[in-house]
């Protein structure tokens, strides 16, 4: 059975998000600044909120749009989606956090009259998003835009994620916000270089050229996602949408659910928040979908059991590899070990034993999925997303893949009736290909072998 649609509403648009949802946010940056200082760890500056009164900030915060839009059913099941892929210039969720660690970093280099760096380990997206935010911010004539950089440190395997920003024309900003490769095994090696280079580079200069912020922290993204709680509510809550009362299942494809995580924050702000103590939202469940390349998150879930990850047979003549015993692996998949996506490579994620114990708190689970079961569904997903989360004509074109993995993962889990949930929440992530996000130019790419390079890179101002 196709998923059926039609015209795609209603549609709520939510322009400036960090404007909108100011209050909500700043009680969020309270809890968070809070255990900011108490955990202590690596320097950070404060979760501040710039003026949203201040139109320079006004102008900067439209390129980060959230929408919240019905866009059909499958067996019995209806989806929602929150759209996250609002700014054209890198049409992944990583903006909305991008936004405000940018306003963070300017808000500090202002008062503190100090550059400021940001140092980013990425398989391509945050890095992007950061790079895009500063940008903009530079290009609204916000003061001390100008004394913020981003370097953003990726391994090889990432170069086809690469995007150009919007001051990528401009050659002295690709040199002042590099992109570099570092010559690395794992994404968990390059996450370790980073965060040791930066305490090296802190410690060495004790903030006399400026300070330097190791950015992959977990409240930095949290912040950020919070809103996507905050834009249920009021489309369900406020906006006139119904209500139901029944669990909805939220629905992501993941690497380390920073997302997910971020969207539980906001409702716990939400139901501690006494404007809307009589107005709550539908108790939600988590539902993660990753690929065979860094499954850990489905793994860390059947930890109880010792369940791993199915055996595969080689099928003859070229048809792959198949398992038919284990619902929650793929079916068929070209390579038991495929990268479908070389965003999603964090092995062991931190995050896992928080996100199994919402799950086993409040309901959900997970799949994994290939790229030919992907392949598979495609036109039957573009269908069902219609013009609203456009999809390329061919999915081979496709550069990120979450979209696409999660509805996947979504419509595999119900014929295979591991879901029951009838109300589904699809967190539409990422979706771009090169016809509409260009690629980053190679020849301007950092190539670092060592420690000692980084440093280096790291003390330019």
């Amino acid at each position: 059975m196709s998923p059926s649609h039609g015209e795609i509403a209603p549609l709520h648009v939510v322009a400036q998000p960090l404007r909108r949802y100011h209050r909500l946010l700043a009680e969020t940056a309270k809890l968070l600044e809070r255990d900011r200082i108490a955990a202590g760890g690596p320097w950070s500056p404060p979760f501040d909120l710039p003026d949203p009164a201040d139109a320079r900030w006004s102008e900067l915060l439209q390129s980060t749009p959230l929408r919240f839009g019905r866009i059909g059913g499958y067996r019995g099941h209806m989806f929602d989606a929150i759209d996250l892929t609002g700014n054209p210039g890198t049409r992944t969720t990583k903006s909305l956090a991008s936004m405000t660690m940018v306003a963070r970093a300017i808000l500090h280099a202002r008062s503190s009259g100090r550059p400021l760096t940001i140092v980013t380990p990425t398989s391509g997206n945050k890095g992007t998003a950061l790079r895009d935010a500063v940008a903009r911010a530079q290009n609204s004539g916000i003061p001390g835009a100008e004394l913020v950089r981003i370097v953003m440190l990726v391994p090889a395997a990432s170069a086809s994620k690469l995007r150009k920003c919007v001051n990528d024309s401009d050659p002295e900003f690709s040199v002042r916000n590099p992109i570099a490769t570092v010559d690395v095994e794992t994404g968990a090696e390059l996450k370790e270089l980073a965060a040791m280079a930066t305490e090296e580079v802190r410690m060495r200069t004790a903030g006399r050229r400026g300070d330097h912020w190791y950015s992959l922290a977990l409240d930095n993204y949290r912040f950020a996602d919070a809103m996507r709680a905050f834009l249920e509510h009021e489309v369900m809550v406020t906006g006139g949408l119904e209500a139901p009362t029944e669990s909805r299942l939220h629905v992501q494809s993941v690497s380390s659910a920073f997302g997910l995580l971020g969207y539980q924050l906001g409702r716990d702000i939400l139901d501690r928040d006494l404007e809307f103590a009589d107005q709550p939202l539908p108790p939600a469940s988590y539902f993660l979908v990753q690929h065979l390349g860094a499954p850990d998150m489905i793994l860390h879930l059947r930890q109880d059991s010792g369940a791993a990850a199915p055996e595969y047979i080689h099928e003859h003549e070229g048809n792959g590899f198949r398992q038919h015993v284990d619902p929650s692996f793929p079916y068929v998949t070209d390579d038991p070990n495929e990268i479908l996506d070389p965003t999603f490579y964090t092995r062991n994620p931190p995050t896992a034993v928080a996100m199994t114990d919402l799950i086993r708190r409040q309901g959900g689970g997970g799949i994994v999925v290939s790229k030919r079961e992907c392949i598979s569904r495609f036109t039957e997903i573009r269908d069902l997303f219609g013009n609203w989360l456009p999809l390329p004509e061919d999915p081979h074109m496709l550069r990120e893949w979450s979209l696409l993995m999660a509805a996947c993962g979504i419509l595999n889990a119900i014929d295979r009736d591991t879901v029951r949930t009838d109300r589904i929440v699809v967190h539409a992530t990422g979706s771009y290909w090169d016809a509409i996000l260009p690629s980053y130019q190679a020849d301007r790419v950092v190539r670092l072998h060592d420690a000692g390079e980084l440093i280096t890179l790291l003390e330019l101002q």
